[in-house]
């Protein structure tokens, strides 16, 4: 739905938790920001997304350290992290390193998808840390 209400004036890649085959913590569509068409949505965006798979692993640190890092996403505003799990990583420690990196220059947004997060009481670590990450690096979060 995100992607559907998007126009040209969007320029997005979709970095992921790679699958149990991959020997690294990401992977991505295209590796840098391309302007979102309306035959780019359905011709590749929309295809990508229907092919990806939750296969337990969940790298959080590796995936926002690739894209806060170098300058392949430098014009993003706005970073939007979605995930069903824990991260990789102690989460407290985690939400320092990915702040202190990010250094306020992007918005993160955070959308966590599964039981734990559509319950608003959630003590869940998983809930917690995409709470507290949105909240620390100016952006909302959504469970669902």
């Amino acid at each position: 739905m995100l992607v559907a209400t998007m126009d040209r004036s969007y320029k997005i890649d979709i970095v992921f938790f790679p699958n149990d085959s991959h020997n690294s913590d990401y992977g991505y569509l295209w590796g840098n920001l391309r302007e979102v068409t309306e035959d780019r949505k359905y011709t590749q965006i929309y295809s990508f997304l229907s092919s990806l798979e939750a296969n337990g692993g969940t790298p959080t640190g590796g995936v926002m350290d690739f894209v806060l890092s170098g300058n392949r996403y430098s014009n993003a505003g706005t970073i939007i992290l979605l995930s069903d799990g824990e991260p990789d990583r102690n989460p407290n420690t985690l939400i320092s390193v990915i702040t202190s990196k990010n250094n306020n220059r992007k918005k993160i947004n955070t959308i966590g998808v599964g039981k734990d997060f559509r319950d608003r009481n959630s003590s869940s670590d998983a809930v917690r840390f995409l709470q507290e990450l949105a909240k620390r690096n100016n952006g909302f979060y959504v469970g669902f």
